[in-house]
């Protein structure tokens, strides 16, 4: 079973002989959902006032997930804060951890690192953009996330989110 075109093309290339259905991946509706309530407890959790433009993204924290764009939009933009909500999965074995460990310790007073939250529902209720910057998914299920929460959705133009969103996406 997979979860998108580029995950059949490569489980055929690998095992051809193997039958594969694909089934994406889908989310609960009843948990990601507008709610004004979280949106006022993520803020309050983290300080965030209802002034502030939140532009989130939801993400393991790495070069693959965008992490460097993430941070040069948020140097260019120092008025609206930048929120990254997800850690190094990895730990130090984590692609340039080292060097984004760093960059964050250096991060301007825009951008927040929150790591781990208990409420995903409530970071993406709590923002007003998502972001995802990144170079490569095999569904990108945050951006379904999102959406469900009512965010507008701002991602990289990549092959798997054509094929989800097919002419629905504006370039």
């Amino acid at each position: 079973i997979t979860i998108s075109e580029s995950c059949e093309k490569e489980v055929k290339e690998m095992v051809p002989n193997v039958p594969v259905t694909r089934i994406p991946n889908g989310i609960d509706r009843e948990y990601f959902k507008p709610d004004p309530e979280k949106r006022v407890c993520f803020r309050e959790t983290f300080s965030l006032s209802e002034d502030e433009q939140i532009v989130l993204n939801v993400a393991q924290v790495s070069p693959r997930k965008g992490f460097y764009d993430f941070m040069s939009l948020a140097r260019q933009h120092p008025q609206t804060r930048f929120v990254w909500v997800g850690g190094f999965p990895y730990g130090m074995a984590s692609k340039d951890y080292l060097k984004i460990k760093w960059m964050i310790q250096q991060r301007p007073d825009n951008v927040l690192f929150t790591g781990f939250v208990r409420d995903i529902a409530e970071a993406y209720c709590g923002a007003d953009v998502f972001f995802m910057p990144t170079y490569a998914e095999t569904f990108g299920l945050a951006v379904l996330e999102a959406q469900a929460c009512g965010l507008p959705v701002i991602a990289r133009s990549i092959p798997e989110f054509h094929e989800i969103y097919g002419d629905s996406i504006r370039y």
